[in-house]
């Protein structure tokens, strides 16, 4: 059966074998420094996560199972889903968006008293329609569930999303983004005897 988009993590991203990746946030900033000697900064575009992923040596069979996918997904269009698979999970797996303020904080609601969400805690939430959006946020601050499973409030990054609407689920254990490959940046790595080592590919965020 033809893959169907975003490819979700048991079909791609958790299956395949992963040596070592990277997993970032990088800014979306313009400087521009004056003939007075201040610095201006000032936001261009929205910041995306991104990585790099270098897949585990394997026999050539596993490894040729796994560029089959990523060959699909070189198509226009394509899309699948990441996870930060480095994360610790939070010890609740589903929340309720209750309250944002700022664009930049937001306050959870339907967790168990006393549950903490720590700083550096990922969660993710889908919003809009045609396409249904991914979002993927890191708190900036810790968060405490009080005894009717609301916390406090807490900043994320990158800022939320216009579009965003409380109310929505918003999932801590497993969050997830939807993402494509960076052109260009798929290779096979070498093909030993055996075994096929040094295979890697890149991956960015997409909105859409």
């Amino acid at each position: 059966m033809a893959m169907s988009f975003p490819v979700g993590l048991a079909d791609f991203f958790r299956d395949v074998a992963i040596d070592s990746m990277t997993f970032e946030l990088p800014d979306a900033v313009e400087l521009l420094t004056l003939g007075s000697g201040e610095v201006l900064t000032a936001e261009h575009g929205s910041r995306l996560w991104r990585g790099s992923v270098t897949l585990a040596t394997r026999r050539h069979a596993v490894l040729e199972d796994i560029m089959a996918r990523l060959r699909v997904l070189q198509r226009p269009g394509a899309s699948f889903l990441v996870s930060p698979r480095h994360h610790e999970r939070v010890g609740a797996g589903a929340a309720t968006l209750n309250t944002i303020r700022n664009g930049r904080e937001l306050r959870l609601s339907g967790l168990a008293a006393g549950v903490s969400v720590p700083r550096g805690a990922y969660l993710s939430f889908t919003y809009g329609s045609s396409p249904t959006r991914y979002a993927l946020h890191q708190l900036a601050e810790a968060m405490v569930a009080d005894s009717a499973g609301l916390t406090g409030w807490g900043e994320v990054v990158p800022p939320l999303k216009a579009g965003t609407t409380t109310g929505t689920a918003v999932q801590l254990a497993a969050p997830v983004l939807k993402a494509v490959l960076v052109p260009k940046s798929v290779r096979a790595g070498q093909l030993r005897s055996v075994l096929g080592e040094g295979a890697t590919f890149d991956w960015i965020q997409t909105l859409r």
